[in-house]
């Protein structure tokens, strides 16, 4: 990857989200914007958000929706449901991200 820029709201990047996700290999509900907001939302409580923007030429290739508690960098989600949480990265850039 070119380049990797870190937003800390989902309005900063939900266009790119809306673009990257149907290129996805692992494309469900739990990983969506809208999902991925709303659980924010309700859960994110005092933690720090990082949604981590990843771009080479052909444009973004990634995001990686994070969370931290100043202890821990965990995926955003539930911690104890972790089977559905992940990256988003575009097919052909999985081992490059």
């Amino acid at each position: 990857m070119d380049s990797v820029t870190c937003f800390n709201s989902f309005d900063d990047v939900v266009d790119d989200w809306s673009r990257l996700l149907p290129s996805c290999a692992l494309n469900t509900l739990f990983i969506t914007s809208e999902w991925q907001r709303i659980w924010w939302r309700e859960f994110g409580g005092e933690n720090t958000l990082y949604l981590l923007r990843f771009e080479n030429r052909d444009g973004v290739q990634g995001i990686a929706p994070l969370m931290s508690d100043d202890d821990d960098l965990t995926l955003v989600g539930d911690r104890d449901v972790c089977d559905y949480n992940d990256f988003l990265v575009s097919r052909g850039y999985e081992t490059s991200f």
